[in-house]
């Protein structure tokens, strides 16, 4: 039996045995841009600026605590936003961290470990968690106020309380949770004590 070759038949041999980023360029797989699409994904523009993300901080939260649970450098998150770290963070205030996707969601969970854990080293200090009231804001009413009159509460465990609600902005009607410290419930009267029997006088 004789295999005859021709030269169209080896040549396309060669090209199924060389791998596809081997083989010679073509200009008929360019798109538009003049771009190979095969290769187009690969192609990472070392000058492009990193993503950035925007958080908001929680009253307690300090510049170190974040820098610490994000990984970045408290030097950099202050140049970033234009802040001096001498004069710390404020409830509300809002930051830019140069965070991505994963970086950022990593973030949020080291703040929620935070967060229940400090809680929960308060509410043992204080007795443990009796229990958690609603209380429904009121004309003249204050955060800071309604804190201070219902169990002497930092502003920091009436926010872990109410992550979904900003403590800035709270209108009249707008309910909150209070956590009752064991330590604000009065207990029960003390029993009265039994007379003693009377003793007949000359026995």
């Amino acid at each position: 039996m004789h295999i005859r070759f021709t030269l169209t038949s080896l040549f396309s041999v060669f090209m199924l045995a060389v791998p596809a980023a081997a083989q010679p360029f073509s200009p008929e797989f360019l798109d538009d841009a003049g771009v190979d699409p095969a290769f187009e994904a690969e192609v990472v523009d070392p000058l492009s600026p990193p993503e950035l993300v925007e958080i908001e901080v929680r009253f307690g939260e300090s510049l170190y605590d974040i820098a610490r649970w994000s990984g970045l450098q408290m030097e950099d998150i202050e140049a970033l936003n234009a802040i001096d770290l001498r004069d710390g963070l404020k409830g509300g205030q809002l930051l830019l961290l140069p965070l991505g996707k994963d970086d950022f969601a990593q973030l949020q969970s080291r703040r929620a470990d935070f967060a229940d854990s400090r809680v929960d080293r308060y509410m043992k200090r204080r007795g443990g968690l009796a229990d958690v009231q609603t209380y429904r804001m009121r004309t003249g009413d204050t955060v800071w106020d309604v804190a201070r009159e219902n169990g002497r509460l930092p502003l920091w465990v009436v926010s872990a309380f109410n992550a979904d609600v900003d403590l800035d902005r709270v209108g009249i009607g707008a309910d909150l949770r209070l956590p009752v410290p064991g330590d604000s419930v009065e207990g029960p009267p003390p029993a009265p004590h039994a007379p003693a029997p009377a003793t007949p006088i000359g026995l």
